[in-house]
């Protein structure tokens, strides 16, 4: 079975999420206490697409305005429930460790390339790009770094 609706799409990634999470709600089952249902989800969704499940121009262009429209309005949903006061007390050390590994991405990569360079292609500078935006901002920041580098690669 192939999902060639965008609609058909929409509502089989809300009917996933909401069977996930209401899994992890009510069942008693342990594996949701080491993996979270939000890991499944992405897990799953990514398996169906590398097996064709979703494979049509409708199902990419669904995907595109749920990526361009609701994106941002998700994030700041998530943002409400976000404790600065907390994220505060963390402080120095917390900015410290975020650095050493931002450092340690930069260093790999500077180390890394020169190695690897004739296996890479020319194309790598974006895959570098989406890694270290989805360090440094999650999913958010990598899916804008998508949109920039195929524009760059556009120009």
């Amino acid at each position: 079975m192939v999902i060639t609706n965008g609609f058909t799409y929409i509502a089989f990634l809300m009917c996933l999420a909401g069977c996930l999470l209401l899994l992890e709600k009510y069942s008693k089952w342990r594996i949701f206490n080491v993996v979270p249902a939000l890991v499944f989800i992405y897990i799953l969704n990514m398996f169906f697409c590398t097996m064709g499940l979703f494979d049509s121009e409708a199902c990419s262009k669904a995907y595109s305005v749920l990526k361009n429209n609701l994106l941002y309005a998700m994030i700041f949903v998530m943002l409400l429930r976000c404790d600065f006061r907390k994220l505060a007390k963390l402080g120095e050390r917390m900015v410290a460790i975020f650095l050493a590994c931002s450092f340690t991405l930069f260093i790999g990569f500077i180390v890394g390339y020169p190695i690897f360079k004739s296996f890479l292609g020319t194309d790598v500078w974006g895959a570098v790009a989406a890694l270290y935006a989805s360090w440094v901002g999650g999913s958010a920041n990598m899916a804008a770094m998508q949109g920039f580098t195929s524009r760059c690669r556009s120009i």
